[in-house]
């Protein structure tokens, strides 16, 4: 996940354990696990606030459109 991610420093074993759980419920899980454990992952509210309004604005300087300025942990 390093080589994709790009952290800017190294991750705690608790931070690397978490992002590894989060991309693995995004990638792999069923719909109903999914459902159950995203909100221990993110706060889904101000998420897609955060992704409507990046979408509305066109900001293409974000993590959807070119994949930096973010941090994941």
């Amino acid at each position: 996940y390093k080589d994709f991610f790009r952290p800017n420093r190294e991750a705690t074993p608790d931070e690397a354990r978490r992002m590894v759980g989060f991309v693995r419920l995004v990638n792999a899980a069923d719909d109903a696990a999914f459902a159950g454990e995203i909100g221990s992952y993110l706060d889904v509210d101000n998420y897609l606030r955060f992704l409507a309004v990046t979408a509305l604005i066109v900001n293409t300087d974000s993590f959807f459109a070119l994949g930096h300025n973010f941090y994941l942990y």
